[in-house]
């Protein structure tokens, strides 16, 4: 038995103690319950508010994130796309039933709005049932032009009908630029000159790809291979029979430019493609006719500039 005196030391001690107990111990039961209770809800809240937060957050980050991959992402994995600038093309045309015999030359004049652009000119020109108006030369000032691709006929018809398409690189603003195609005689012709200023084009071309009905049927469309997400594609169809203008129906990728019907027999269209594609892949651009002779066609890509 203890005597009073470890009692009261006892006793001094549990009140010295009790408040470490409670948190400890102590009250065990009651208060751990409460604290577990609050523990418990500050977990539930926690976790709730937390959890809710953190989901929240987690969310909210994700769609910020996910908001970050369509940016970022966006900007990797969504193309860059090349785009026409306004005022473009700029169109100029001939018909050999018009009163344009004496005429070997064709022009148009535009103003290149800002450095860092694809320049791309499209001649298509033809004799009906004649000869050597092939090959066709363009020149301009303060721009240096390269041949992309041509298809010009041949046999019985030498010469006689072509489609070709150039490009230049501006570096700089540039105005009043005077683009002049020239063919080889004066005799009566059909033409048309198309010019495309490009924004966000690389300064290379891409793929490229003709049809030339002479000497076998050919279909009056252009294929090409490959051509990559966001690129502009320059088109240009002459049809030996089209008195009516091209035949066929225009394919849902193409949509055109300028056109031209003449009494003579020449069917000419010049288009682009009509929306850029989204994935890379194969592309046919032009007319369904699919067997068709005596007509000529050229498509070029521009691919847009990687940054």
């Amino acid at each position: 038995m203890r005597s009073p005196l470890a009692r009261f030391a006892c006793l001094t001690a549990a009140l010295l103690v009790a408040p470490a107990c409670n948190v400890i111990f102590g009250i065990s039961e009651g208060t751990a319950q409460s604290t577990g209770g609050a523990a418990a809800s500050s977990a539930t809240t926690g976790s709730s508010s937390t959890g809710g937060a953190a989901a929240s957050s987690s969310t909210t980050g994700s769609s910020s994130t996910s908001g970050s991959t369509t940016g970022a992402g966006g900007d990797s994995s969504a193309p860059a796309v090349v785009t026409l600038d306004p005022g473009f093309p700029k169109i100029a045309t001939l018909s050999g039933t018009g009163g344009a015999a004496g005429m070997a030359a064709l022009s148009t004049t535009f103003d290149i709005p800002a450095g860092g652009r694809m320049v791309v000119a499209v001649v298509v020109w033809g004799q009906h049932s004649g000869a050597d108006v092939w090959p066709v030369t363009v020149a301009s000032g303060g721009l240096s032009w390269a041949s992309a691709a041509q298809s010009v006929s041949f046999g019985g018809y030498p010469d006689a009908v072509g489609v070709g398409i150039w490009t230049a690189w501006a570096s700089a603003a540039m105005s009043s630029v005077t683009l002049t195609a020239t063919r080889s005689n004066a005799v009566p012709a059909d033409a048309v000159l198309a010019v495309y200023s490009l924004e966000g084009a690389s300064s290379t071309i891409g793929a490229t790809g003709t049809t030339n009905g002479f000497g076998t049927a050919a279909p009056l469309s252009v294929a090409l291979s490959s051509v990559a997400a966001g690129s502009f594609v320059a088109l240009g169809l002459l049809d030996g029979n089209g008195t009516s203008g091209v035949r066929g129906n225009t394919l849902a990728t193409t949509t055109y430019d300028a056109s031209l019907a003449s009494g003579s027999g020449d069917g000419i269209a010049v288009g682009h493609l009509k929306t850029p594609l989204t994935a890379s892949g194969p592309l046919t651009v032009g007319q369904d006719e699919t067997s068709l002779q005596f007509d000529v066609g050229v498509a070029v890509e521009i691919p847009a500039r990687q940054l």
